[in-house]
């Protein structure tokens, strides 16, 4: 995760900092105090979402940039929607858990009272860079399964952009991709490119879809629809290509445009009693093969494991044969047992590195150090780090 997005998202960032330069430990106490507070954990995690999606202020990409981006994730990795830029993902949308919380704070207000004295928020602009964020939805043929083309929404884009990108937007839109950079260059007034509602549907407050990349007005109903959901945008390329929906979810679960299915927020079912004893979050942990050397030594692994953890557990095996292959050549069967003698050495093995991290878990708190661990190579780490910086 990049410590600016991290600390950009805490609230009282610079309140922290205030307090830890002029060594004010009951200040400083209250503020650590406040991070229990659960209203400000959802507030971080939401803040954190916004930050990752929105377009960086500094050195800011063109259209052209942000569809070759959509259209290098769709050959490498497969994944063109929102959750590629993130590194925690709630599973729970925010309105359930602002739900189950149960706060009489107005959320809007308390978001932009706790984050607005956030010096690095405020700098970041996500307010509104957030309407330039860029992710897509790919379609696929129901019946077929093979992937929907969208080529005959060509006529519906503006002209100066389709001719500026007509070869990555045929590609795009032949492979059923189209991404929220595509949809904001949408002809506003073309009658196919207007969002109609879905029909036997009524959406109190109906929202034009250019309306939402103005300025501030993603980030404000983002914002907005954690306390009050009302709509949701899909593509339904029969349609509009755009549907409004009424929506019973704020707008990030899943993000506008996303398939309703989407991982994001996909747990939507009311949460049992017996499991809100354990918080009413349940978050994702997404790139986490990019742990870092104090947490691997933690758990007793080898620190070369990072940037490898858990995805490609038998990258060191690989080179191994690879070399003695080149150097004297090896059967099948001497193959195997190179392998069997790898996955003999202590955590090497895919499982070994995975048993760790319940390892870890299960013996959290039972040392001494453990809170230390906790809010000074936490939250407070990355605040002190910051610090120095400035």
């Amino acid at each position: 995760m990049e410590m600016i997005e991290f600390t950009a998202s805490l609230p009282y960032r610079d309140k922290f900092l205030e307090a830890h330069r002029a060594v004010d430990s009951h200040r400083l106490g209250k503020i650590i105090t406040g991070y229990h507070q659960k209203l400000n954990g959802l507030v971080f995690l939401h803040a954190l979402t916004l930050a990752r999606m929105a377009e960086r202020v500094f050195n800011p990409r063109t259209d052209t940039e942000l569809l070759e981006e959509t259209d290098e994730s769709l050959r490498t990795t497969y994944q063109v929607d929102a959750k590629a830029c993130l590194n925690l993902m709630s599973r729970r949308p925010f309105s359930s858990m602002f739900k189950d919380i149960g706060t009489d704070k107005d959320y809007t207000q308390y978001f932009l009272k706790v984050l607005g004295v956030n010096s690095e928020f405020k700098a970041s602009k996500v307010w509104e860079q957030l309407s330039r964020s860029n992710y897509a939805e790919q379609l696929f043929n129901p019946q077929t399964g093979c992937e929907k083309s969208l080529l005959y929404l060509k006529p519906l884009f503006k002209r100066g952009f389709f001719n500026a990108n007509r070869e990555v937007l045929t590609r795009l839109l032949r492979r059923g991709v189209l991404s929220t950079t595509m949809i904001r260059n949408l002809i506003p007034d073309h009658p196919g490119a207007q969002a109609s509602q879905k029909r036997g549907t009524h959406i109190p407050r109906p929202f034009p879809v250019e309306k939402l990349f103005d300025n501030c007005s993603f980030f404000q109903e983002a914002l907005k629809s954690v306390q009050s959901p009302n709509f949701a945008f899909r593509i339904a390329p029969r349609l509009a290509p755009i549907v409004a929906i009424p929506w019973k979810h704020d707008i990030l679960s899943p993000p506008l445009f996303q398939n309703g299915d989407n991982s994001m927020g996909r747990m939507k079912e009311e949460l049992p009693e017996k499991e809100k004893q354990f918080g009413e979050a349940i978050i994702e942990v997404r790139n986490i093969r990019y742990v870092q050397a104090w947490f691997l030594r933690r758990c007793n692994l080898d620190t070369k494991l990072t940037g490898y953890f858990l995805t490609r557990p038998y990258l060191e095996l690989e080179q191994r044969i690879f070399a003695d292959i080149i150097s004297i050549g090896l059967s099948n069967e001497n193959i195997l047992i190179v392998i069997y003698d790898f996955l003999r050495e202590k955590n090497n093995s895919f499982e070994s590195q995975a048993l760790s991290v319940f390892d870890f878990l299960r013996s959290l708190g039972s040392r001494s150090e453990d809170f230390d661990e906790i809010y000074y190579i936490g939250m407070p780490y990355g605040l002190r780090h910051a610090a120095v910086s400035e």
